[in-house]
């Protein structure tokens, strides 16, 4: 996707929210893994 507003990226103060990145993976399954039983309610499933 070629788009001069892509990727998005949001600013508020010291929060960023952007899209994820492959460096984003260790930290990502990190958090994952110490917040796994208060995710699974929003967690995607199998129809």
């Amino acid at each position: 996707m070629n788009s001069p507003s892509w990727p998005v990226e949001l600013v508020d103060g010291d929060i960023v929210l952007r899209p994820i990145k492959m460096r984003d993976q260790r930290p990502w399954r990190e958090v994952n893994r110490r917040n796994r039983d208060w995710l699974r309610p929003w967690e995607a499933t199998i129809p």
